[in-house]
């Protein structure tokens, strides 16, 4: 029989609780994990790439401005949305992209 809870005496505010403080320490990680990249890739373009250019495409949506040292989300020609303020999916779909780049990175370097 299915079971919706792991604890039956456990009730839905609960597990809804339980949920969302897991999912402020998943977004905490993940937030760590953009300021560290957002220390790595300004010295790899410099001193491993030799790239002296103020931008660099992360993915197909994200882009790194090393002035600013922010990552951007490119949202139309005029507006860029910093990747730490967005919420939800489009802040995880962002992260993804970023991870995505740190693996290749990661490749590289072998």
């Amino acid at each position: 029989m299915f079971k919706l809870f792991k604890k039956p005496e456990r009730t839905v505010q609960e597990e809804v609780i339980s949920f969302l403080q897991q999912e402020k320490e998943r977004r905490k990680k993940a937030e760590a994990f953009l300021r560290m990249m957002l220390d790595v890739i300004p010295y790899v373009m410099e001193e491993v790439w030799g790239l002296s250019d103020n931008k660099i495409a992360i993915g197909d949506t994200v882009l790194f401005r090393v002035d600013t040292k922010v990552f951007y989300v490119l949202k139309n020609k005029s507006t860029n949305l910093d990747v730490l303020i967005l919420r939800g999916q489009a802040f995880w779909q962002s992260v993804q992209e970023i991870m995505n780049f740190a693996h290749d990175l990661r490749k590289q370097q072998r």
